[in-house]
């Protein structure tokens, strides 16, 4: 599972950021520093693309005969992909927070907790 919160400026740019990560470890993780590396930026999709990067290299997920650790390292990159773009496109006034983080919802969750965002002026 994967939750994020972001805030957004007027003009576009992150100004607080917030990533959460279960099951990619014994308990949740907060990953604070990855969430820091979006302040200031656009949130594009280079900048989420690289933030879901660290933070799949930034947990220690235990394998199971459930998945691998590849495969929850994968995922937590994955999911944290998706939450971020939600809560971007949200704030933006283009999503509803929901979905598959294509801006379309589909009923499709993929298992992200929803994303927390707000546009402050």
């Amino acid at each position: 599972a994967a939750a994020a919160q972001i805030e957004l400026a007027a003009d576009g740019r992150c100004t607080r950021a917030a990533i959460g990560i279960g099951g990619a470890g014994a308990v949740p993780l907060s990953m604070r520093s990855e969430a820091a590396a979006l302040v200031g930026s656009k949130l594009d999709d280079a900048a989420i693309d690289a933030t879901a990067e660290a933070v799949s290299r930034g947990v220690e997920p235990g394998a199971d005969l459930h998945a691998s650790v590849e495969y929850r390292r994968h995922l937590a990159r994955v999911l944290t992909a998706r939450v971020l773009r939600q809560s971007r496109d949200h704030a933006e006034g283009r999503g509803n927070g929901s979905g598959d983080g294509d801006g379309n919802n589909n009923g499709q969750t993929g298992g992200t907790s929803p994303a927390q965002h707000r546009k402050v002026a």
